[in-house]
């Protein structure tokens, strides 16, 4: 790869801020809009989704604050019986489903994914 075309590369990356994970660059297609936000979450919008190292496993970080990351999961990893009932408006559209995981306060304690809510 020449000079000029990892340059050219580079300029096209956005630079995100990660409490978590220091300064990131990520190209603008692997960003992801929630137009509605994430519920709790109304105003944030703009994610990156990063892999966390095991299958089926990854981070959404905010792309405008920080210290926000979720911890997410494909549920269909870990409960290949998963059936989510999907709103008519979205269906045979090209989407991903994750789920939220609830990470313990302590060591020891068990990570939970609520697969009912919305």
């Amino acid at each position: 790869m020449t000079a000029a075309l990892t340059a050219a590369t580079a300029k096209k990356m956005l630079s995100v801020e990660s409490r978590l994970f220091g300064t990131l660059h990520v190209a603008p297609e692997a960003c992801i809009r929630f137009p509605r936000g994430i519920p709790g979450f109304w105003e944030e919008r703009d994610f990156v989704l990063l892999p966390a190292g095991a299958d089926g496993l990854f981070w959404l970080q905010s792309l405008r604050q920080p210290a926000l990351a979720f911890f997410a999961a494909d549920p269909f990893v870990f409960v290949p019986e998963y059936a989510p009932v999907l709103p008519s408006d979205l269906e045979g559209k090209d989407i991903a489903i994750l789920a939220l995981v609830t990470l313990p306060r302590g060591r020891g304690g068990r990570c939970t994914v609520n697969l009912k809510a919305p």
